[in-house]
């Protein structure tokens, strides 16, 4: 593939998902009970590798409907970015501000963590964002996206065009994705199961006895890492 055939490729893909994100969502809003267990899991993951008291400020890169951040502490010191308004006006966060995530209007290391749930896989070039996403982190980053193991992931990815590049994800591109940045990893797991926007919430008594980490199956790969000293 030529050059001006990769842009035109990368410009195609990225309107798709412009369109399909900035329309009126048919996911969950934050407070549905499912929605609260499966960020309340992930969450308690991530304080086992960061004090999360500790943290001064957080920045969420496409931040959404906020999920990633309703379980941690001091809301006021989270700040939500998203390309789409649509998705940011449902989101709880006070300090919301709309932006690519290839462009984030930050200063270098002005935020202690800076964190993206399900983001990459929807972008062009993920791997620049990760690359954003460092400059700006002063000292942590997360980065939890989907896990083509999972059959449930490989079964939408096949079915929806939004969701195709999750072909493309698995536990060793998380390492390929932080390569060349200047942070060591603290952990890289396979985690999860719960689908938050299709999970019935009548399932929740048994998802709430299960194992958050499931080896080569789980719904997601998780990597936390910090900067170098």
């Amino acid at each position: 593939m030529n050059d001006n055939k990769k842009v035109e490729k990368i410009k195609s893909s990225t309107s798709f998902q412009h369109k399909f994100w900035q329309k009126e969502s048919t996911t969950r809003n934050f407070d549905h009970p499912v929605i609260d267990f499966f960020a309340r899991q992930r969450t308690e993951f991530v304080k086992k590798y960061i004090p999360i008291n500790e943290v001064n400020n957080i920045l969420d890169v496409g931040s959404g409907r906020g999920y990633s951040g309703i379980h941690l502490p001091k809301r006021s010191l989270i700040t939500a970015t998203d390309f789409s308004f649509t998705q940011l006006k449902k989101n709880p966060m006070k300090n919301k501000i709309v932006s690519t995530s290839q462009e984030l209007p930050f200063k270098n290391k002005s935020f202690t963590l800076v964190n993206e749930w399900e983001l990459l896989h929807h972008l062009p070039d993920p791997k620049k964002t990760v690359e954003e996403m460092s400059r700006i982190a002063k000292k942590y980053l997360v980065l939890f996206e989907p896990n083509r193991q999972n059959p449930g992931q490989f079964c939408f990815s096949i079915i929806k065009k939004e969701e195709r590049n999750v072909l493309q994800h698995h536990k060793k591109m998380m390492y390929k994705l932080v390569e060349d940045i200047d942070f060591k990893i603290l952990t890289c797991e396979t985690v999860g199961w719960v689908f938050p926007n299709r999970m019935p919430k009548i399932v929740l008594p048994l998802a709430k006895k299960l194992p958050f980490k499931l080896p080569i199956i789980g719904l997601s790969n998780v990597l936390i890492c910090k900067r170098n000293e």
